[in-house]
C-alpha cells in the first residue's frame, strides 16, 4: 500500500509538472516579436506541423505503448518536451521552429501512456478516484501556468525568457518524477490477460508482444467493420484536428488588439487559464453526481 500511495503522488506531480508550461500562451507573441518570425511563416509554415505530427505520431502510440510497458513512452513524452522547449528558447531559424512543431506532436500524442500507466499499475477499484486526480492534476497545472504568464506578461510585457526556463524546468522535473515510477511487470499484464481468457497462454515477453500487437490489429478491424464506431472516429479525428488548428491560430487572432509596448489588451494567460479551470470545475460535479 506504500508504494501505491508513493506512485499516487509521482503519477499527479508528473501530471502537474508536464503541463505547467507558461510560455504556451504567449508562444505566438514570443515568436513574433523575439525571434522576429513573420506571421505569414508562423501561420502558414510552422504552426500546420503540429496537428499532422500528432496524428502520425498516434499511429505508433497505439500499437506499442503496451507493448513497451508505458514508462519507456512517458520518458519519450518528457524528452520530446524538453526538446521542444530547447528549440524554443536557443532556436532562431524556421526549420528549428518547424522541427520544434514536430517533436511537440510527438509529445502530445503519448498523453494515453499516462492513463494507460495508472489502469495497469492500479487495482481497478482505485480507477475512479485515480482517473479524477489525474485529470485534476493536468489540469491544474495548466490553470495555474496560464495565471502565471498572465502574471509575469502583465508586470513586464517581454517577460517571454522568465516563461520558456520556467517551463524548462518544470519539464526537466518532471521528468526526474517519471524516471523515480516503478517499472510495470510484463508478467503482471500477462497475468491479467490470462484471468480474462482462459485459452491463451503467454510464455515469454516475446510472446506477451506478439499477443498484444495481434489483439490491437484484431481490434482495429473489428472497429472498423462497426459503423458507429467508424463515424464516430472519424468526427473525433475532425474534431481534434479542429481544436488543434483553433489552438495554433487563436493566437494570431488575439495578437491583432494589443499594443505590444505596453501589458495592456495582453490577457492571453487568463482567457487560457479560465478554460481549464471550467473543464475541472465541470468534471469534479459529474464526478460528484455518478
Amino acid at each position: 500500500m506504500k508504494w501505491y500511495i508513493i506512485t499516487t503522488c509521482l503519477l499527479t506531480f508528473y501530471g502537474f509538472l508536464k503541463e505547467f508550461r507558461p510560455t504556451e500562451p504567449y508562444l505566438y507573441d514570443y515568436q513574433l516579436n523575439v525571434q522576429n518570425i513573420s506571421d505569414s511563416d508562423l501561420n502558414n509554415k510552422i504552426y500546420p506541423w503540429w496537428t499532422y505530427s500528432y496524428m502520425i505520431f498516434l499511429v505508433p502510440v497505439f500499437f506499442f505503448v503496451d507493448v513497451l510497458l508505458y514508462k519507456v513512452v512517458l520518458i519519450f513524452e518528457s524528452i520530446c518536451y524538453i526538446g521542444t522547449w530547447l528549440l524554443i528558447i536557443f532556436g532562431k531559424s524556421i526549420e528549428s521552429q518547424i522541427l520544434m512543431q514536430v517533436i511537440y506532436g510527438g509529445a502530445s500524442a503519448t498523453e494515453i501512456a499516462y492513463f494507460a500507466y495508472i489502469y495497469s499499475y492500479f487495482d481497478e477499484r482505485y480507477y475512479r478516484k485515480l482517473t479524477i486526480a489525474s485529470r485534476v492534476s493536468i489540469n491544474l497545472g495548466k490553470c495555474v501556468s496560464y495565471f502565471f504568464a498572465q502574471f509575469i506578461i502583465q508586470h513586464n510585457p517581454f517577460g517571454y525568457n522568465i516563461l520558456n526556463y520556467t517551463s524548462l524546468g518544470s519539464l526537466i522535473l518532471a521528468l526526474i518524477f517519471v524516471i523515480f515510477l516503478p517499472n510495470i511487470d510484463w508478467k503482471r499484464l500477462r497475468d491479467n490477460i490470462e484471468k480474462h481468457n482462459k485459452d491463451i497462454y503467454i510464455e515469454s515477453y516475446k510472446d506477451y508482444v506478439i499477443y498484444k500487437i495481434k489483439s490491437t490489429w484484431k481490434l482495429i478491424k473489428q472497429l472498423l467493420q462497426n459503423q458507429s464506431i467508424y463515424v464516430w472516429s472519424l468526427w473525433w479525428i475532425l474534431a481534434t484536428c479542429g481544436n488543434f488548428q483553433i489552438g495554433n491560430y487563436i493566437q494570431p487572432l488575439w495578437a491583432s488588439a494589443k499594443d505590444y509596448s505596453t501589458s495592456e489588451n495582453n490577457y492571453n494567460g487568463l482567457v487560457e487559464a479560465i478554460c481549464p479551470l471550467l473543464f475541472d470545475t465541470i468534471f469534479q460535479l459529474l464526478s460528484q453526481s455518478s
